[in-house]
């Protein structure tokens, strides 16, 4: 009997509709390569027998921005399902069926690979004291509105340099799982905004899909938006205005540190 080893599981999400992708809605590359997978409804995507190492991991579709980043496959490591499980949300492209309905933004954020929407409402803060450098489950106190999981977070510490962006992959009642350990420890009562993220092309360029919270009011023109992103452990925010209809060219987009 031939025994197949899983290399890592994928859960992808769109970042509209929030509802799991369907095998046919993407193509994943592994080292440049197209790369065949098995697939579980609930937009489980498994990858198998994958050498050991790192590889470098590209999701691609007309209706998605593509998604690329690095994994390291180690069989050695014993981890229980669960937690071989990454979680993605990817953005919708400007293809998406959604696009042509919703207000979006285009920029360049020259220099940065990631950048990150802040979003309104929703907000959480820490409930506990011991929220720990390396901690892979903390309290957090939720509004009624509740939170949308998965997704990614700020956790806006007073202090700059230890603000940090989470993914937040589930929760058991006010118990939240992380994706990937915390990097610092945080107080009680820091906030923890959500976000939409979006990985920019080799010339810093994004398009974003403005979700429903994003919008103005009925009758107001446009609406200001807040713009985040990381380089070298450092928080960077921008402030730009977009229209509440149709495409807004932000240009190049000028942040600040803080």
């Amino acid at each position: 009997m031939i025994k197949k080893c899983i290399s890592c599981v994928f859960k992808i999400s769109d970042g509209i509709t929030k509802q799991p992708l369907t095998a046919s809605a993407l193509h994943i590359y592994v080292d440049g390569i197209p790369a065949k997978f098995q697939y579980k409804p609930g937009g489980y995507f498994i990858l198998i027998d994958l050498e050991e190492g790192m590889h470098a991991i590209s999701m691609r579709s007309h209706l998605y921005q593509t998604e690329a980043f690095e994994i390291m496959v180690d069989y050695n490591v014993v981890q229980r399902p669960e937690s071989m499980v990454r979680y993605i949300v990817l953005n919708p492209s400007a293809k998406h069926p959604r696009a042509s309905a919703m207000p979006s933004v285009r920029g360049i954020a020259e220099g940065f690979e990631r950048i990150y929407l802040q979003r309104r409402g929703g907000e959480m803060k820490i409930a506990e004291d011991d929220a720990t450098e390396g901690k892979l489950v903390m309290r957090l106190f939720c509004p009624k509105s509740g939170a949308v999981l998965p997704s990614v977070y700020l956790i806006n510490d007073k202090s700059a340099a230890r603000c940090e962006f989470v993914m937040l992959k589930g929760a058991d009642e006010d118990m939240y799982m992380l994706q990937t350990p915390l990097k610092h420890a945080h107080p009680r009562s820091a906030d923890v905004i959500p976000l939409t993220g979006v990985s920019c092309a080799a010339d810093g360029s994004f398009y974003f899909i403005l979700p429903p919270d994003l919008t103005a009011e009925k009758g107001v023109e446009s609406s200001m938006l807040t713009i985040l992103a990381e380089k070298d452990d450092k928080l960077y925010r921008a402030e730009v205005t977009a229209n509440s209809k149709g495409m807004t060219d932000l240009g190049m987009i000028k942040f600040k540190k803080g």
